[in-house]
């Protein structure tokens, strides 16, 4: 029997071996069997990832965490958290503070990184941390910063006394001595708020102070900061919510205008509210806009894990996930309408959850499933799916952090345990829910999204673990644009990698022909030229990067003037070039010491080149080229599930089958091979005869078909695409011709 099924679409991606079996179900015909260094798009397609392009290192290699930092889409920093500083990025660069690199300190210690959640609110980061007092970090300029604890005001307090212990204060404003009847304060205490007394003026004002210095049990200092009642000694008073004593609060986000914190070590199931436009304070009232105090309403002691806010405040605890709202999605939440109930019981670990569109994205409590949650209109009430239900072993190490991408696809980039990356392609609309596994020469250790200057995708970054030169080194590195270039030249499929581009080089010069064929002289309008620079080309592009004009350089007379013999072919189309559309080729390539030791693969102007080895910080590629990237390797590949193309007698599962010839629908796809397991490939030969010999082949739009497959007859049958060269891979489309004996 004879069968041409087609694998139209990967919109599934990668699934669990537990449903290799269940050809019933329509999953099953969309998945795939492994997704390796590539994401499946919302068209259904399967894409190779882009490389990742070498920043810097972490501050003496050392263990960091990567936060985002964004005003706008075109104002976003980077930011290193590491032991005791902090370091930022702008455009793919470290910010500088003269000739070094700005650096702010901070009081964490390696152990607090992950301890550490944080939410944004135009210049300020406030941030908070277990042990830690929540703090903020200011952006005055980009390389001015601040970093200060959280001068909060206004409380909050606990219960009021109901014991017979009573304060007296020695005076109600100004700098006072507080003597309690009985043991009540502790050194802890210091920095804290305490109210004592009932309101004053009209309407009534709270009294309260902070108390600056410790002397005993029952004595303190204290300074007034909102005007007391009285003087006589008091039942009527409250300890202050957050101290060292009383901990405070480690989970943090905003809703409706509100700063919102949680989970505090007295009180691990509260949330605390600010006044609405007010972060810093935390009034209490009977007013619309006070303050909000609210405990979870749950039957379990649970601690809050995390806070988000959606269409309403939600807490994530270890035991189930609440809500907290006025009971409307477009009623402002007040002291008086605020109603916490709890949604589902799933539970989540202690990772600061993302949002795509209106759903909410966390990690459930044991680190292996991501639930989307989101508001259904059928039971009233929030839910919380599975998403990874179908690909269940795709995060068995367990998921550390996430990361947020929007463009060009909505991806949720899942940093695991074991130092790979779960991928995750979200689109609603066309009910795309698909996984891919990323790896590295090397262990991720942190990942980070921000928007990219000037272009329509946000960069994702991340530190990578390496061992170089057999040196532990950790890099900052930032993944290229995910969408493939039209040109193969600039194409970027290799990690920690580096660019030199001839054209960047003359930004600023422009160049004078004497004439555009035979022997000819060269005139830079600003020192360009040098004497190593004979023998080398010059070659003039166009607007749309096509070659204009090319000649090799013979005599030097200054580093403006050098003498030159056009090349065959290669006449010039002007006698003049502006600054970017002309360059120098080169054969030698430096500034590549953090790869010392190290074999890495080469593109030089589309042409996959020989690897070599860094030496001395640089290499020598085999050809003149003006566009280079290089940089490590790493393979990236498909492998479809057990063929079933039907039969005679129903499933051709079990059957013996052979596949003899392949079609493949490839976009922009250059050098893959394809083969019935990695140690079986053939590679793709194709040469579009009008393309001039010396240049690299064009990259390939359509079908490449009449390929003969090189799998035997076998009972279970899969197909696997696979490209190591630095170049791209997008298929859409994957059309066997299968013989097939039925039993």
């Amino acid at each position: 029997m004879k069968a041409s099924p087609i694998y139209t679409s990967f919109s599934k991606g990668e699934i669990s071996p537990y449903l290799y079996g269940r050809l019933d179900t329509e999953q099953y015909f969309s998945s795939l069997k492994k997704v390796r260094n590539g994401w499946i798009r919302p068209y259904g397609n399967y894409s190779r990832r882009t490389g990742s392009e070498y920043i810097g290192s972490t501050k003496n290699n050392g263990i960091a965490r990567l936060l985002r930092f964004v005003f706008s889409n075109n104002d976003a920093f980077l930011i290193e958290v590491g032991e005791g500083y902090f370091r930022f990025f702008y455009d793919g660069a470290p910010v500088l503070s003269g000739d070094s690199v700005y650096e702010l300190s901070n009081t964490y210690t390696a152990n607090d990184l992950w301890n550490i959640q944080y939410s944004q609110v135009n210049d300020v980061v406030y941030m908070t941390c277990t042990g830690f007092k929540p703090k903020k970090l200011t952006r005055l300029s980009a390389s001015s910063w601040t970093f200060n604890d959280l001068d909060f005001k206004g409380g909050p307090f606990l219960d009021d006394n109901l014991t017979a212990t009573t304060l007296t204060p020695s005076g109600t404003t100004g700098n006072i001595t507080i003597t309690a009847s009985s043991n009540t304060f502790q050194s802890g205490h210091v920095g804290s708020y305490w109210k004592i007394g009932t309101g004053v003026g009209t309407p009534a004002v709270q009294g309260y102070v902070k108390i600056t210095a410790f002397s005993s049990a029952t004595s303190v200092s204290a300074t007034v900061m909102e005007t007391l009642s009285g003087t006589g000694a008091t039942t009527n008073w409250a300890e202050g919510a957050w101290s060292t004593v009383r901990g405070y609060p480690s989970k943090i986000s905003f809703y409706q205008g509100r700063l919102c914190l949680a989970n505090s070590t007295y009180q691990p199931q509260t949330r605390w509210l600010s006044r609405s436009l007010a972060y810093e304070d935390f009034t209490a009232g009977a007013d619309a806009d006070n303050a909000i105090v609210s405990e979870l309403s749950s039957d379990e002691g649970n601690a809050i894990q995390w806070l988000a806010g959606s269409t309403s405040l939600v807490s994530g605890t270890a035991g189930g996930e609440f809500v907290l709202w006025a009971g409307s999605n477009s009623a402002a939440l007040t002291p008086s309408n605020a109603f916490s109930s709890r949604q589902s019981g799933w539970g989540s670990e202690p990772i600061q959850p993302k949002k795509i569109g209106n759903n909410l994205y966390y990690v459930q409590r044991g680190s292996r499933k991501v639930r989307e949650q989101y508001y259904s209109w059928e039971i009233d009430s929030y839910k919380s799916v599975d998403m990874t239900i179908l690909s269940e072993h795709i995060t068995n190490s367990g998921i550390k952090s996430i990361a947020y991408q929007q463009n060009p696809d909505n991806l949720l980039w899942c940093l695991l345990n074991d130092g790979t990356i779960s991928l995750f392609t979200r689109e609603l609309d066309q009910q795309v829910i698909a996984w891919g596994l990323l790896d590295t020469k090397g262990k991720y250790e942190s990942v980070e999204a921000i928007p990219s200057l000037g272009n329509e995708y946000d960069e994702v970054y991340v530190i990578v673990n390496r061992t170089i030169d057999g040196s532990t080194k950790r890099y900052i590195e930032r993944f290229k644009d995910m969408v493939t270039p039209e040109k193969q030249e600039d194409c970027f499929y290799l990690d920690c990698g580096l660019c030199y581009n001839a054209y960047d080089e003359t930004d600023t010069i422009d160049l004078t022909l004497s004439d555009n064929t035979g022997d000819i002289t060269l005139t830079a309008d600003s020192a360009y030229f040098n004497s190593d620079m004979v023998g080398r080309k010059i070659r003039a592009i166009n607007e749309d990067g096509d070659i204009v004009g090319q000649c090799t350089i013979t005599a030097f007379t200054s580093d403006t003037v050098v003498s030159a013999t056009v090349d065959t072919n290669y006449d010039f189309d002007a006698t003049s070039y502006t600054g970017g559309y002309w360059g120098a080729s080169v054969l030698t390539i430096s500034g590549l010491d953090y790869l010392e030791g190290e074999e890495i693969d080469i593109l030089a102007d589309g042409a996959v080149l020989t690897p070599v080895t860094v030496d001395g910080g640089k290499v020598t590629i085999e050809t003149p080229s003006w566009k280079v990237c290089l940089g490590l390797k790493f393979t990236s590949y498909l492998e479809t599930l057990p063929l079933e193309a039907g039969s005679a007698n129903g499933t051709s599962q079990g059957k013996k089958k052979r596949i003899y010839q392949m079609t493949f629908r490839v976009y922009r796809t250059l050098g893959m091979r394809y083969g019935s397991s990695l140690d079986n490939l053939v590679e793709i030969s194709y040469r579009n005869p009008s393309t001039l010999m010396g240049s690299p082949e064009e990259l390939i739009d359509g079908l490449i078909s009449n390929l003969k497959f090189n799998g035997g007859w076998q009972d279970e049958t899969t197909i696997v695409v696979e490209q190591s060269r630095p170049l791209p891979m997008n298929i859409l489309a994957i059309m066997p011709i299968v013989m097939e004996v039925d039993r």
